[in-house]
């Protein structure tokens, strides 16, 4: 008695192997640094170079979205086996001063400011002003025989987001948070600035809570 094998129909093998290509290509991602410290896994890319005066870097992400940006926004990327491209070059004539040595070291502050621990009460605080903000009455000047009204509140969350940004840790405060010995002058700069724009973010976020939570007040007291 012989077996009877049927050939396989083309429709399911297509299905197959589309199914099976995300988890072939899980194998040979590759890391996107950027210049913001943000860090992107990535399954290809290619440099559209059709804008001569700003090339595109174009690159397909893990779940395979297709996404671009600025090649100038591209700091490196590292393979799987570590092996670094670094895209950055200096131009001194667009204030990037640094070497190739010196803004690794200042990428990787900011990307291990993404990683530290900052306190709740910069968000809190930023609640505070948000809902302060959306409380306080609005002021009516009058100008000659005209006036008009002026959301004075608004200036207690903006006033805030820019107060905070100058009470954000310091380099040698940040020293203390991570494992790191004889940090680089640089890395302590991205450290710092990374951090400043952490805490902005989160007053900036908190302001933005408190003042949904104003309006809220307003509308259920009217």
């Amino acid at each position: 008695m012989k077996a009877n094998f049927s050939t396989p129909c083309p429709f399911l093998i297509l299905v197959l192997v589309l199914g099976f290509l995300p988890f072939m290509s899980l194998g040979q991602l590759k890391t996107l640094w950027l210049m913001n410290g943000k860090k992107i896994q990535v399954q290809s890319f290619y440099i559209d170079s059709s804008t001569q005066e700003n090339p595109t870097f174009v690159f397909i992400k893990q779940n395979g979205r297709v996404k671009d940006i600025y090649a100038d926004e591209v700091f490196s990327i590292i393979d799987q086996d570590l092996t670094e491209t670094i895209f950055y070059q200096p131009r001194p004539e667009l204030g990037d001063v640094l070497s190739q040595t010196e803004m690794k070291q200042f990428v990787t502050g900011l990307s291990d400011a993404r990683k530290l621990h900052i306190s709740p009460l910069y968000t809190l605080g930023g609640y505070t002003a948000g809902l302060a903000g959306a409380l306080v009455p609005q002021s009516t000047v009058h100008i000659g025989e005209n006036s008009t009204t002026l959301p004075a509140g608004a200036l207690i969350p903006i006033a805030y987001s820019g107060f905070i940004g100058m009470l954000s840790p310091s380099a040698a405060q940040l020293q203390k948070q991570i494992d790191q010995p004889g940090p680089s002058e640089f890395y302590l700069m991205g450290l710092e600035e990374g951090v400043r724009k952490k805490v902005v973010r989160q007053g900036i976020l908190g302001a933005g809570m408190g003042i949904v939570t104003g309006f809220a007040i307003l509308f259920l007291a009217n």
